[in-house]
């Protein structure tokens, strides 16, 4: 009896985590659709507040919720594989701009690890919360591995990762409109090579030019970061 009722309390535990999720998401596009899609109430950015906000109120762990949770962190690789999709479709305009794509995606890495390294040095960062970080613009798979290779600690760069999505979902909007959807190559490179899935998400609603080059820029951009973390005397 005892194990059938640890089962049923593990079930419930499970399912709240994946319940509070989906209503938490579901209620932040709703309330960005009702005020009108602006950028800066993002559905994402209301979803991890209100849960937040419900697991303080109620007392309720982190390590209770994430046994739900851990569902849409294990969704995260079939959801990134699915982006071969529209790379696939806009194989030509990628033949077109093979070349482009290389170079950018090697410059995003680099400054966007070279920008952390340089920044962190100013302030006095010691060099365990230095490469915590520096994976912060590429995936979230490979910003892991890289901070293991670099020496530093998997938990931190998994909010930086999550921050840099979320301030690219709130920008990119934004800088689409000023650019009218011109330069999707250079658009969806510049937004796969710091901002990963979050922003290809939003690059994808958009344009699937975009979403197409920013899908490819997220796998490019992290192999030269792993490349340059190796060969680089950081």
């Amino acid at each position: 009896m005892i194990n059938i009722f640890s089962d049923l309390q593990l079930s419930y535990t499970v399912i709240f985590g994946i319940f509070l999720t989906f209503a938490a998401f579901l209620a932040g596009r709703f309330i960005h659709r009702a005020i009108r899609y602006f950028p800066l109430v993002n559905p994402s950015i209301i979803a991890i507040i209100l849960i937040i906000s419900i697991l303080n109120i109620f007392g309720i762990s982190y390590e209770t919720y994430y046994l739900g949770g851990e569902l849409f962190t294990v969704l995260l690789f079939p959801t990134t594989a699915s982006l071969a999709i529209p790379i696939y479709r806009q194989r030509q305009l990628i033949k077109d701009n093979f070349i482009p794509i290389i170079i950018g995606c090697a410059v995003g890495a680099l400054v966007g690890m070279g920008c952390v390294y340089a920044m962190c040095k100013l302030f006095g960062y010691d060099s365990f919360l230095t490469y915590s970080i520096m994976g912060k613009s590429v995936t979230t798979p490979i910003a892991m591995e890289l901070t293991n290779l670099l020496g530093g600690e998997q938990s931190v760069v998994i909010i930086g990762v999550t921050i840099a999505g979320l301030l690219s979902s709130i920008y990119l909007p934004l800088f689409l409109k000023l650019t009218k959807g011109k330069y999707p190559v250079a658009i969806g490179i510049a937004t796969g090579s710091s901002s990963h899935g979050y922003g290809t998400s939003v690059a994808m609603a958009a344009s699937e030019e975009i979403g197409a080059m920013s899908g490819i820029a997220i796998g490019i951009t992290g192999l030269f970061a792993v490349v340059f973390a190796l060969i680089l005397p950081w």
